[in-house]
């Protein structure tokens, strides 16, 4: 991985307060996150605007002062790596692509999947934070079906790690993103641990949990 924390640091907080300054910025419950000021667990948010990872850093640095590794699609530039991004081949992109060179790709990006999901796995052994918008996409105030292929992919993650992964859902409600002064809640879920088998469990406790997430 290749964040820099120092970099990561300094990017948020001048990113910070300019988004604080333009919204109304509410956080409710981040007390549940308290007692994992030093341990390992995965940030599971609903998706809805490109805000949401810096709301999701400002969340963790203003709680218990922690930085993120954050799954991003790897079209987006290289840069976000250094200050927590985690790139990804994802399959909508494969499909954008001619069809003789889909296979191909289709091949490379399960290897670089496993091995991103084994790279995380090490990361959360090391007690550090994962961050995944499991819908896969963004959908702005739209209810959204979970996508449970990548929530098997926290499974098979949680495999790797060998033990149970603490899961927290996380609730972003934007009152209005254009305008000015308008309301963000940033609302932390009830934490969940789930056995390797426990997709539904997890499928389950994250739609009720965030409102516009639905199993």
């Amino acid at each position: 991985m290749k964040k820099i924390d120092l970099l990561t640091d300094l990017s948020l907080g001048i990113l910070s307060e300019a988004i604080i300054s333009f919204y109304n910025v509410m956080f409710e419950d981040t007390e549940r996150l308290y007692d994992y000021h030093n341990r390992g667990f995965v940030l599971l948010p609903k998706h809805q605007s490109n805000l949401d990872i810096l709301l999701e850093g400002i969340l963790l640095k203003k709680s218990i002062n922690r930085q993120g590794h954050y799954i991003m699609k790897d079209s987006l530039p290289s840069i976000l790596e250094y200050v927590g991004g985690v790139p990804i081949t994802r399959a909508r992109e494969i499909k954008k692509l001619p069809k003789e060179m889909r296979l191909e790709k289709v091949a490379e990006a399960r290897q670089k999947r496993e091995e991103v999901y084994g790279e995380l796995a090490n990361l959360l052994k090391l007690n550090e934070i994962v961050v995944v918008h499991v819908e896969g996409k963004r959908h702005y105030q739209k209810k959204t079906k979970i996508n449970r292929g990548n929530v098997q992919s926290l499974m098979d993650m949680q495999k790797k790690v060998g033990e149970q992964i603490t899961f927290f859902p996380l609730d972003i409600k934007y009152q209005d993103i254009d305008k000015f002064r308008s309301n963000i809640l940033l609302k932390v879920g009830e934490p969940i641990k789930v056995s390797d088998d426990g997709l539904e469990d997890l499928t389950n406790h994250l739609a009720k949990n965030i409102e516009l997430l639905e199993a």
